[in-house]
Formats: C-alpha cells, sequence, structure tokens
C-alpha cells in the first residue's frame, strides 16, 4: 500500500522544531508520533477491511450467479 500522496517531507525549520520538540518534551513528541502510528494502522485495517467485503460480495455475485 502505497502512500506517498501523505509523506511528509521536513524542511530544515521543521526539522529543527522537531529536535526541540524532542529535546524539550519527548513524552509529548513520543505520543505524537504512537498517535500517527496508531491512526495509520487504523487506516489499514480498514482499507483492509473494504477489500475482503469487495473480495466477499464478488465471491457470492459470483456464486448466485452460477
Amino acid at each position: 500500500m502505497a502512500m506517498n500522496d501523505e509523506e511528509v517531507c521536513l524542511s530544515p525549520n521543521s526539522q529543527k522544531d522537531f529536535s526541540m520538540r524532542a529535546l524539550e518534551a519527548p513524552h509529548v513528541l513520543f505520543a505524537d508520533v504512537r498517535s500517527t502510528v496508531e491512526g495509520r494502522f487504523l487506516q489499514m485495517e480498514q482499507a483492509h477491511d473494504r477489500i475482503r467485503a469487495e473480495e466477499l460480495a464478488a465471491r457470492l455475485a459470483a456464486h448466485t450467479l452460477n
């Protein structure tokens, strides 16, 4: 699954901000990263569920037609 449209490229200024946040409040940064990862994982689960539902619907339709 490609997520190229959502990849984040940090500019030098945002890299500095990121580093400063990591130094000043690592627990907050960790919570932000964890939230982002959990959100991405949930998106992947939902996409997988949709694909699986479509596959099952196609199988049911093929079985019904036969």
